[in-house]
């Protein structure tokens, strides 16, 4: 039996999907912690995608912190 994944139209569909993903990705501003960013902007920090949930400058972010609200940055991707 041949998994789903195995298909070339499948292949295909997820190939163009994960060029398009690129492209938006590289589109993208990369993290400056000298910047002030407001409320949803995006950018890439070490290869993932974020959006400011509030104006921030210098917040690191993938920071570690102990709940989701106290960091100005949501992962996208």
């Amino acid at each position: 039996m041949s998994h789903y994944s195995n298909s070339p139209y499948w292949r295909a569909y997820n190939s163009r999907n994960m060029t398009e993903d690129t492209e938006y990705e590289n589109n993208l501003e990369k993290w400056n912690p000298n910047k002030t960013y407001y409320a949803d902007s995006t950018i890439t920090y070490n290869g993932k995608v974020y959006e400011a949930k509030w104006w921030t400058k210098g917040d690191i972010p993938n920071e570690k912190v102990a709940n989701p609200w106290e960091t100005p940055w949501k992962l996208i991707k």
